[in-house]
């Protein structure tokens, strides 16, 4: 779902790609960077399963709702 960063994310594709709700689509091997206060959302992209890692600063905000992972 679309959520707010509460701190900076890193986003690493090991294998398939997402498309983000800005438009821009990643595949295996980008690092993607959404800085603390960025909102979006992304959807796998069809075919290879989509494996990637997140390293969030700290957690996000779904709806106002602070989830804290």
């Amino acid at each position: 779902p679309k959520h707010e960063h509460a701190g900076d994310e890193k986003v690493l594709v090991f294998q398939g790609g997402y498309r983000d709700s800005n438009g821009s689509v990643y595949t295996v091997g980008d690092l993607v960077e959404n800085p603390a206060g960025s909102t979006h959302s992304f959807v796998a992209l069809p075919g290879v399963d989509l494996i990637y890692l997140t390293i969030l600063e700290r957690g996000v905000l779904i709806n106002g709702t602070m989830l804290e992972i």
